[in-house]
């Protein structure tokens, strides 16, 4: 493989790399303004675990 292609793949693979994780507390996201009060309530009553994602 030249190194053409290899920064051609190393972009590619890149554009697809996502980092995943949990939030324990959703009281940490209302607090922070990403959801409202009702959600996170219902969602720790519940024990909702959002999967969050970054791209």
């Amino acid at each position: 493989m030249d190194i053409k292609d290899l920064l051609t793949r190393m972009d590619d693979l890149i554009t697809r790399q996502r980092i995943y994780f949990l939030v324990d507390i959703l009281g940490y996201l209302h607090k922070s303004g990403r959801i409202g009060g009702a959600k996170a309530l219902i969602g720790e009553m519940l024990q909702v675990k959002p999967i969050l994602a970054i791209k």
